[in-house]
């Protein structure tokens, strides 16, 4: 399902992915009449998270963030999780123990995707000492050939202020996570990111944490993968020179992938100036007695 629809999603955007995977979901069922409905229900659930992310590519471009702005946000909830004052009786508007772990885990998987923009069924299933690896003042992420779409092997370095986030959420905030909600089973896992009652963060969860802040913030929501689109855009606009590497950040094995699927610039570019020359006009209007009939 998700090699499906991850293909899909390559080539496709607003409703089809979504469209595509319903339509999967009745041809399954018809082709399937001697089994019980619930058996779908896995698929069925996958569809309809997919309506979310069903956004016209139209409205995409008016929604798209550019690099820089996504990671301040990502700094903000690790500056917030470390300077907003303790939940008290007599400070009730403060913030409780695993609230600043949520902040900070939050903060910190926005910054490094941003950054480090891999497919979020990857990103969701790092480990540590499997995928990341931190030394001191140094570290990366890793996957081997068959845990990724392209059959690559991706390793990404990681900047000293990932490092340093990275490191202080594992040893302060991952911990906390791990035993403190009355939920919490004290497992024994290598999982990254885990969930605010101890377990393992599912890639749902982590995708709807990365929906939630960014509404938050720009007051609509930017699914994740929407990230390897702004990092490339980003990359693109500012920096053309450097488009030729853009298939190497997403696992492309063709960087024109990149360019022809990704690539908003010139779109964003485009659309500003017509609104600039629009209010230009609308603030002087040219003399239309001059202007002969439209």
């Amino acid at each position: 399902m998700d090699a499906y629809l991850g293909d899909v999603e390559e080539t496709n955007t607003g409703w089809t992915p979504y469209n595509r995977a319903q339509e999967l979901y009745d041809a399954v069922r018809v082709m399937t009449p001697h089994l019980h409905l619930s058996t779908w229900d896995w698929l069925k659930i996958g569809f309809d998270n997919l309506r979310q992310d069903a956004i016209p590519s139209r409205n995409k471009l008016e929604r798209i963030k550019m690099a820089w702005q996504i990671e301040e946000l990502g700094l903000g909830l690790m500056h917030a999780a470390q300077n907003l004052p303790a939940k008290s009786r007599k400070n009730p508007a403060g913030v409780t123990k695993i609230e600043r772990a949520l902040l900070y885990r939050d903060g910190i998987a926005i910054v490094t995707l941003i950054r480090r923009p891999f497919r979020i069924k990857n990103f969701a299933a790092i480990t540590i000492g499997r995928h990341l690896f931190l030394d001191e003042g140094s570290g990366a992420l890793t996957f081997g050939a068959k845990e990724t779409k392209g059959k690559k092997s991706l390793e990404a370095p990681l900047t000293p202020h990932l490092v340093d986030g990275l490191r202080h959420y594992i040893e302060t905030y991952r911990p906390v996570l791990l035993t403190t909600s009355g939920k919490a089973k004290h497992i024994q896992t290598d999982a990254l990111w885990i969930s605010r009652d101890g377990t393992e963060l599912a890639e749902r969860s982590l995708h709807n944490v990365f929906r939630r802040r960014t509404k938050e913030a720009f007051g609509k929501p930017i699914p994740p993968h929407w990230f390897r689109d702004i990092d490339v855009t980003t990359l693109v606009r500012h920096n053309p020179e450097d488009a030729r590497i853009t298939g190497s950040i997403l696992g492309h094995a063709d960087p024109e992938i990149a360019n022809r699927h990704y690539n908003h610039a010139l779109h964003i570019d485009a659309a500003k100036r017509h609104s600039a020359a629009l209010a230009e006009w609308m603030d002087e209007p040219p003399d239309t007695a001059t202007q002969g009939p439209l």
